[in-house]
């Protein structure tokens, strides 16, 4: 992320660990199938205990991957969200062409993982939608923030 000589950053997150639940689970399920292999042991059984380890490792890579590349990002002149590896998308929007901002929040997204659904609205009436960002509210607030003190 390129930043402009006078442009410094106020705010940035990144998407909601819980994005790790379900692959973790997955994780956890294959290799519990991977040790229990393991101890009945059989004449094919390493073969089997190692494509485990491998799912077990594979279901990991696509959250950690989304995890460590997203960044939300709040600055004094503009609004940049970059996620992605292979399919990157990238969003930026000047603050001055900022209508409203609005989060989103189910009751566990809330008080257990203080996650939410972004929704920036733009000059014109165009809508960007972003599900499961990490401290959502904070987001907002450092958003809304910037744009009323320019």
């Amino acid at each position: 992320m390129s930043l402009s000589s006078d442009e410094h950053v106020l705010y940035s997150t990144r998407f909601s660990k819980r994005l790790f639940v379900k692959p973790f689970l997955v994780s956890v399920i294959a290799l519990v199938i991977a040790f229990i292999l393991k101890k009945i042991g059989g004449e094919d059984a390493h073969y089997f205990v190692w494509a485990f380890i491998a799912l077990a490792v594979l279901a990991l890579v696509s959250p950690l991957t989304k995890y460590f590349l997203s960044e939300f990002v709040v600055t004094n002149q503009r609004v940049i969200i970059h996620h992605g590896f292979l399919a990157r998308t990238s969003y930026e929007m000047l603050l001055k062409k900022v209508e409203s901002i609005s989060v989103d929040q189910s009751l566990l997204d809330r008080f257990i993982w203080g996650s939410g659904t972004l929704v920036i609205t733009g000059t014109g009436g165009t809508k960007e939608t972003f599900a499961n960002v990490g401290n959502a509210v904070a987001f907002q607030e450092h958003l809304n923030e910037a744009l009323h003190s320019n």
